[in-house]
């Protein structure tokens, strides 16, 4: 949405100012595989949340070589701020409000960062990890959530649960919620049939908490992390 938190807080106020429906295009809110995920922790089924690894690899180094994705002074930053801005919304939605993350980058001899390395405490008491890996040779999206009374991995795409003395279990697509394509939910937003699923808050809490990372890396030290959306 931005590429700091106090541009973020800037368009807000302006589309506040507006009256239009603002939504961000954060598409995993409306994917089955993170819905179920995110029921099934918010209604309190599998306890408490103690632990999320995110895990992104893609050839992003490769691939984006040349291009304003790579100049920080267009993109604003690098790989975490590119795909990796989705995997930091999902760890601020399922997770709730980070409270400090300890960052480790590494640039790969370019101007941005490829490579990093970020572990993350919520305020809830969950501890989570994000790996962003920029110089690999394929794409892969890796997640688990582990709670109380089980986990629930995602594994590129297939969706697994973990109980204690059992087997894994591939959960099937009759057990998900309904997705959404990001253009409908919008409409239907502006139509008033639906509530906006990503408002604008969303995009200012990711490019915080990136903003945080980024200070960590610089510091080489943990840095606490503001809540600039509370009441």
């Amino acid at each position: 949405m931005a590429n700091t938190a106090a541009e973020a807080q800037q368009i807000l106020a302006a589309a506040r100012d507006s009256g239009r429906v603002f939504m961000i295009a954060y598409q995993r809110h409306l994917d089955p595989r993170f819905r179920y995920v995110e029921q099934q922790l918010s209604q309190g089924g599998l306890g408490r949340l103690t632990y999320i690894s995110a895990v992104l690899l893609q050839e992003w180094l490769y691939t984006a070589a040349g291009t304003w994705r790579q100049d920080p002074a267009l993109s604003g930053g690098g790989q975490l701020h590119d795909s990796g801005s989705h995997f930091v919304d999902v760890l601020r939605w399922i997770g709730g409000p980070v409270a400090e993350g300890h960052a480790f980058p590494d640039n790969r001899g370019v101007r941005g960062d490829i490579n990093s390395a970020v572990n993350l405490r919520f305020e809830s008491g969950a501890l989570g990890s994000l790996a962003v890996v920029g110089d690999a040779h394929a794409y892969w999206e890796d997640w688990s959530f582990s709670a109380e009374r089980g986990t629930i991995l995602l594994r590129n795409g297939r969706l697994l649960s973990l109980q204690l003395g059992s087997p894994p279990r591939e959960i099937g697509p009759e057990e998900l919620p309904p997705g959404v394509d990001v253009d409908r939910a919008f409409v239907d937003a502006v139509l008033g049939r639906s509530p906006v699923p990503v408002p604008g808050e969303v995009g200012l809490e990711v490019i915080n908490l990136t903003e945080c990372i980024w200070r960590s890396a610089a510091e080489g030290r943990p840095v606490r992390v503001p809540n600039l959306t509370r009441a």
